[in-house]
């Protein structure tokens, strides 16, 4: 969000009628200027500069529609800088198409690049992928704004027309707007998005940032509670004993209870699946906006994380879920591990508007952003009728700092110890993310696979907030 102290665009004003009516208003006169994109990228959040470090391993284009494939290639061909078109990889979600660079490219020959792809008739527009430790992102077409309450409808309107960007959609519920570039050549997307953060019309601006985010777990191959020693650790995977969260000394004070909803956003959820299917509340697929929250083709990580938070459990089939009695709602944000700003912030937001009372997050990473802390902050205060959600991610497995949104004060942050009771890391780039940041750890991991904290901790919460115990006594015969 913007502060006192931010540096503001101070530009000259000037009177201006508005195109559908007669209203007298002032609007800001300085106009993205259409050039090549500089060296050094960077977007807006929580009044800091982001820098946005260049990909030297590939780049996105959008092809303009209908430009066959044989086409496409030969311009491809044409760039010396680009690998075979034929290690492409196509987002369809996004119409975008990602092509891998050539080795030991800089990155001056990555943006030569790009300038050379937005010079051709048959592309939309090119943009570099902005690569982290934990995520890679691309500028498309759209960035996300909330204007100042205080502009009007004709101020906004005439401030989109002098440049030259149209209204994709408006969230009545929260104020904010996706907006669309109409020439969203030489990175202007990234350059208007910053124009407007930088005017005193908005409070946020942000690019709608495509973004490929690694799940923060993989599905484990064992099916059975004898084998989830994350849950009760006799040393069955040679690890320490005891070296676990004591779910079955949990289950005596609560097996949780049917009136808590655990929204599981991720990648979506297996709907007929045996062990979940009497557990599910209605979801949605916030990728296509639409009420089926399924996978697509093998993707089983959101289905996973479903199973092990609240898996029909004592039913003498499958795995045994840490919250027996709780409710899962699915939530689908991601596609082959893609999404956008604008996808997860919805999925966020749907949750808690719809009545989530834990939102579980197994994914993170890339930087900062005010769209989706915007949202995280919308759910802290309203979720649960205003008692708030309780909001979880995982903090990362990059073996380093905690990834966002995992830092964010409103939320639990979840770091994973494995087997013998310390923290998870095998390699020097894989492991549990550490950090002031960090809430709690919990077990999760041994060897080379990471079942994932969060998940479960996610479940615990909803467990202890239910305080009427069960019946006793009772065994588990998954």
């Amino acid at each position: 969000m913007k502060t006192e102290g931010k540096k503001r665009h101070l530009s000259p004003l000037f009177i201006c009628v508005s195109i559908s009516c007669s209203v007298i208003f002032t609007v800001n006169t300085k106009l993205v200027t259409a050039g090549s994109p500089g060296p050094n990228f960077f977007y807006y959040s929580s009044g800091r500069k982001i820098p946005l470090p260049v990909s030297k391993e590939m780049l996105a284009v959008r092809f303009k529609p209908g430009v066959p494939l044989e086409q496409q290639r030969t311009i491809v061909e044409s760039e010396p800088s680009l690998a075979s078109f034929f290690e492409r990889e196509e987002l369809s979600i996004f119409k975008l198409t990602l092509l891998p660079l050539r080795e030991q490219v800089t990155k001056e020959d990555a943006i030569q690049t790009i300038n050379s792809l937005n010079t051709k008739l048959e592309v939309e527009f090119a943009s570099a992928v902005f690569h982290f430790p934990d995520a890679e992102l691309i500028v498309t077409d759209e960035f996300l704004v909330k204007f100042d309450p205080s502009v009007s409808e004709a101020e906004i309107r005439a401030f989109n027309v002098l440049n030259n960007v149209e209204i994709v959609e408006k969230a009545e519920s929260t104020g904010w707007y996706t907006l669309r570039v109409k020439e969203p050549r030489n990175m202007n997307t990234l350059k208007t998005a910053n124009l407007y953060y930088e005017d005193r019309i908005t409070l946020y601006s942000v690019p709608n940032f495509v973004m490929r985010l690694e799940p923060m777990s993989v599905t484990p191959d064992d099916t059975y509670f004898e084998e989830q020693w994350a849950l009760n650790n006799t040393g069955q995977t040679g690890g320490t004993p005891n070296a676990d969260m004591d779910a079955p000394a949990g289950w005596q004070i609560t097996t949780g209870s049917c009136e808590i909803i655990i929204a599981i956003i991720d990648s979506g959820v297996e709907l007929i699946h045996a062990d979940l299917i009497t557990k599910l509340v209605d979801g949605r697929d916030c990728i296509y906006d639409d009420n089926d929250p399924s996978p697509v083709s093998d993707d089983a990580h959101g289905t996973a994380c479903a199973g092990l938070a609240a898996a029909d459990t004592n039913n003498a089939t499958g795995v045994a879920g840490v919250c027996w009695n709780c409710k899962i709602m699915p939530v689908r944000v991601f596609e082959n591990n893609w999404t956008n700003y604008d996808i997860l912030s919805k999925g966020i937001k749907w949750a808690a508007d719809n009545g989530a009372d834990v939102l579980s997050n197994s994914w993170g990473g890339g930087p900062s952003n005010d769209k989706i802390h915007s949202a995280i902050i919308h759910a802290k205060n309203n979720g649960r009728d205003g008692k708030g959600c309780v909001i979880v991610f995982a903090s990362g497995n990059g073996n380093g700092p905690v990834s966002y949104p995992a830092k964010y004060d409103e939320v639990i942050a979840v770091g994973a110890t494995d087997h013998n009771d310390v923290r998870w890391a095998i390699f020097e780039d894989w492991g549990s993310n550490y950090g002031s940041e960090l809430d709690v750890v919990a077990p999760s991991a041994w060897g080379p696979v990471d079942f994932c904290a969060l998940r479960r901790l996610a479940s615990i919460w909803a467990s202890v907030a239910m305080r009427k115990p069960p019946d006793l006594p009772f065994t588990i015969d998954d």
